[in-house]
């Protein structure tokens, strides 16, 4: 099949970009990132493009959102592999607006993704005949953020915050947009951060409190766990030694975890949340928020955590794990083996 060139557009809702990118940022897996009106429009000027997807996805292109994001690459001129590739297209984009979440909060999402094909770059000669044009659309279900508190509101990135988004991303490895987590195939390649990062995008998708918090507990034990019993009181405890910088931090980060599981076994097994734990829902999510963004940020600025958390996990690893979070615990006692 003839390979050609496609365009991939995807509107970003609820973001502010507070400087102006010109022809975009690179971002990874061979994207940009613009709010330059004049590109954006001209990128979709073509009549047949903005006939196929509608006025109204049109004007949301080109007037609604603030920003988009686009590639122009290489892509067959079938409709299947046109759907998979605005498929994947929009699983990286979704990569990327996480590792925007590790810079600061915020609920900028991406609902559709759209592809011309074949593209003909601006003021270029007019392609042969025998290459009808194609046009597709797309969306991925799990790629509206809301915040914390669950709301949308709008938040303002700047041109240095975008980019130590794109430095978070930079050693990310190639996700198909169709892979499973739990399967075969992909268990011998999942690691304490490709879980936790998991959980992390579910729990950013869902205005539901109850549920939004369920996934933080999930992210903290991919990131923490090393067995199945006292799971509350052992994260709490790892998470505060891990990232706590004083006693009171300390403390308020064991508590707020500690209330955050509470919830958690309720919501799981069918039942409500205490009245009182229902009355600081927000608090606690925005709470777990914050400290998984700590977590996080620790884990990507010290290297010497990588064969903890971005390596398959062996048997010699494991025990470092365990080690490693009783020194924490008893900084005066350290030693080398357990």
């Amino acid at each position: 099949m003839k390979s050609l060139k496609a365009l991939f557009v995807a509107p970003i809702y609820n973001l502010k970009i507070s400087e102006p990118l010109g022809e975009g940022l690179d971002l990874p897996f061979g994207l940009k990132l613009t709010n330059d009106k004049a590109l954006i429009n001209s990128l979709v000027s073509d009549e047949g493009f903005r006939s196929a997807i509608g006025e109204i996805e049109h004007r949301a292109i080109t007037s609604i959102a603030d920003a988009i994001v686009y590639s122009i690459k290489s892509c067959d001129l079938n409709t299947v592999d046109v759907d998979c590739h605005v498929s994947q297209e929009l699983m990286y984009v979704t990569i990327f607006l996480l590792n925007m979440w590790h810079v600061k909060e915020h609920a900028a999402d991406v609902q559709f993704g759209f592809i011309e094909l074949p593209y003909s770059l601006r003021n270029s000669k007019v392609l042969r005949p025998y290459a009808p044009k194609i046009y597709h659309a797309n969306t991925l279900t799990n790629s509206t953020y809301v915040l914390a508190s669950g709301k949308k509101d709008v938040i303002s990135f700047n041109r240095d915050e975008l980019n130590r988004a794109i430095e978070r991303g930079s050693n990310t490895k190639t996700v198909s947009y169709d892979d499973s987590l739990f399967t075969e195939s992909m268990k011998e390649n999942n690691t304490r951060m490709t879980l936790a990062s998991y959980y992390m995008t579910l729990a950013l998708g869902l205005p539901d409190l109850g549920l939004r918090i369920t996934q933080y507990c999930s992210a903290l034990e991919s990131l923490f766990a090393s067995g199945t019993t006292e799971l509350k009181h052992k994260l709490s405890e790892r998470a505060a030694m891990f990232i706590g910088e004083n006693k009171k931090d300390k403390s308020q980060i064991y508590d707020c975890i500690a209330k955050a599981y509470n919830i958690r076994s309720r919501v799981v097994h069918g039942d409500f949340p205490s009245t009182s734990d229902i009355k600081k829902l927000n608090e606690i999510s925005v709470g777990c928020d914050n400290i998984l963004r700590r977590v996080f940020t620790k884990l990507f600025e010290n290297e010497e955590y990588d064969k903890f958390y971005r390596i398959k996990q062996t048997e010699s690893v494991k025990k470092e794990f365990e080690l490693l979070f009783f020194n924490l615990l008893f900084p005066d006692e350290k030693t080398n083996e357990l």
